[in-house]
């Protein structure tokens, strides 16, 4: 279970700290939403100040795919594989 955290917000600034003070809030996140890992990555927003709370949400983003093709790769690799047992059986 993670630690309860509480935050201040002075000038700007997020100051963090394990000990509630009397000016300190709770800090939340949100919970990371069902995505898809080949197409989007999930990325934490900039904190809220809300009034029970300070809030970090999350953003899902699309990423561009890198020029792999890793069903390509995994079949190559397959085939050299079984190419090689058969070459020592």
């Amino acid at each position: 279970m993670k630690d309860n955290m509480y935050g201040t917000i002075q000038d700007s600034k997020l100051t963090i700290s394990k000990v509630r003070t009397t000016k300190a809030k709770p800090i939340t996140y949100a919970k990371i939403p069902v995505f898809d890992q080949l197409s989007q990555a999930v990325f934490q927003t900039a904190y809220e100040d809300k009034v029970a709370e300070i809030h970090f949400g999350v953003e899902v983003r699309e990423v561009v795919q890198d020029a792999f093709d890793w069903d390509k790769e995994i079949l190559d690799k397959t085939i050299a594989d079984k190419i090689i047992m058969e070459k020592v059986i």
